[in-house]
């Protein structure tokens, strides 16, 4: 009677394991996806216009947005067979009143802060599109920007 416990205990907790997997890796898996693909956009979302407006412009490719308050935006945008649209989305941030080690570079973040405020202020809409130059130059100082503001204790 103990061998047969025995045998029914490890077929219920192995089907148990089973269970659990088949479960949790469906959940995981579409995470996994969602990561390498970007998160699936909702028409009517901002995430979906950025994703048309990447599409649009550059058939998905990086493009880069603004919204005029130090905010920039890198968007990868991809559309999949069934129409599905995948956007991913990287932000960084330029503070107005960034104080750099030099004035030379503060100068330059309250210059770069004002442009983006110029193009965001003349275009419709939530986010503006940027040039590939500006937006790639404004993403580049806000990645250094914020690596900056880490590595201070």
């Amino acid at each position: 009677m103990t061998c047969f416990n025995q045998v029914t205990r490890t077929i219920l907790s192995t089907a148990a394991v089973l269970l659990g997997a088949a479960i949790f890796s469906t959940q995981a898996s579409a995470h996994v996806f969602d990561f390498m693909h970007g998160q699936r956009a909702v028409p009517g979302s901002d995430l979906y216009a950025l994703g048309e407006k990447a599409m649009d412009r550059k058939d998905g490719k990086v493009s880069y947005f603004t919204n005029g308050k130090g905010r920039v935006l890198k968007v990868l945008a991809t559309r999949g067979d069934n129409g599905t649209l995948r956007v991913t989305v990287q932000r960084v941030y330029i503070p107005r009143n960034y104080i750099a080690e030099t004035h030379n570079e503060t100068a330059r973040a309250e210059k770069l802060y004002d442009r983006l405020s110029r193009v965001a202020g003349s275009s419709q809409g939530k986010y503006a599109l940027l040039t590939d130059k500006d937006g790639m130059a404004a993403y580049q100082y806000g990645k250094a920007v914020a690596e900056k503001l880490d590595s201070e204790k």
